[in-house]
């Protein structure tokens, strides 16, 4: 409320004119301090991303006085989380500043850092440009060695990197897919499954992904959550999993049969679709045909009368596959 109102008084003006005459650094302090709180309203991003007040922060990411350096960073950061502002904060050596604060033996700024960089990474070309520049070794080094909330932040970093499928090689080269395994295995972040979600992608990596029945089991617990957007990212990413036919065996043993046939009374549409879709590709295994009449016959009869095409799309040839085996036509009748 407050910062709206400094907004509407003009008040940016004084700043701009105050950080023109900056010759003491408890006077740098307090003018950086008072713009990181300012930036905090998402109506400021615009007035500051077009103010000379940029010119500020982009030097006082590199200052040797560390609280001005961790207020700039988090200006930077705030200016980056708005899609009108991202570029602005990410060019004029926005980025390569974030990058370096993660350098710095202090964690405070590296976790500012980190934050900077996720928000920066929204944007697919700036997901490139953060591995081109060096950012991902510091990144995954976090993500071992940092704290709890350090390891979290450099998690989502990793995450908007691994929906850039030009980075896949390189998160490879880096052991990416070691680090995301042992933070599922850990229950520790549902960001770094999001993140190998996205990695699925890859038909080089689904293999190692499906190979890790760590992995798989927390993918499949995901497709209980109750966040629609999380359901469908899970099933998608076992589907995709599920085109090999080696992992299909290690789903199976892992119940996801039965976690997909209780999940289908969503009232979500996308959910629905998303799970007759992942059916029809488990239904690819000849010897898992039988098991899969047993059990989901009834919900793919269901899921036939459904308005929308794709969901009896996919039921129909699933209930098609499943019927090539000829011992599970006696249950399919039935």
């Amino acid at each position: 409320k407050h910062r709206s109102k400094i907004l509407a008084a003009g008040d940016l003006r004084h700043l701009e004119s105050v950080a023109a005459n900056l010759n003491d650094i408890n006077l740098h302090r307090v003018t950086l301090l008072t713009l990181c709180n300012i930036s905090a309203c998402d109506e400021s991003h615009v007035m500051i991303a077009q103010s000379s007040l940029m010119q500020l922060v982009g030097a006082a990411c590199q200052s040797r006085d560390l609280l001005c350096q961790r207020c700039a960073i988090m200006i930077l950061s705030n200016i980056a989380s708005s899609d009108e502002t991202r570029n602005v904060a990410t060019r004029g050596g926005g980025l390569q500043a974030a990058i370096m604060c993660l350098k710095v033996y202090d964690t405070p700024l590296q976790r500012y850092g980190l934050l900077c960089l996720a928000n920066m990474s929204c944007d697919k070309k700036t997901q490139s440009q953060i591995v081109v520049h060096g950012g991902l070794h510091s990144i995954v080094n976090l993500s071992r060695q940092g704290d709890l909330e350090t390891r979290e932040c450099a998690l989502l970093c990793l995450s908007n990197l691994c929906a850039n499928d030009t980075n896949h090689s390189s998160l490879v080269d880096h052991e990416v897919l070691n680090v995301l395994a042992d933070a599922c295995k850990d229950n520790q972040s549902v960001t770094a499954l999001f993140a190998l979600a996205n990695l699925t992608s890859s038909d080089k990596l689904i293999h190692d992904i499906g190979a890790d029945e760590g992995v798989v089991v927390s993918l499949i617990d995901l497709v209980r959550s109750s966040d629609t957007f999380t359901q469908c990212l899970a099933i998608s990413a076992l589907r995709r999993l599920a085109s090999i036919a080696k992992n299909r065996d290690g789903l199976f043993r892992q119940g996801i049969l039965l976690t997909l046939t209780n999940a289908i009374n969503s009232k979500h549409e996308d959910v629905r679709r998303e799970i007759t879709s992942c059916l029809f590709t488990l239904s690819l295994s000849p010897r898992d045909r039988l098991n899969m009449a047993q059990i989901a016959t009834s919900m793919l009869m269901e899921s036939v009368k459904s308005n929308d095409s794709v969901t009896v799309k996919f039921s129909l040839s699933t209930i098609a596959n499943i019927a090539e085996d000829s011992t599970t036509h006696p249950v399919l009748i039935s």
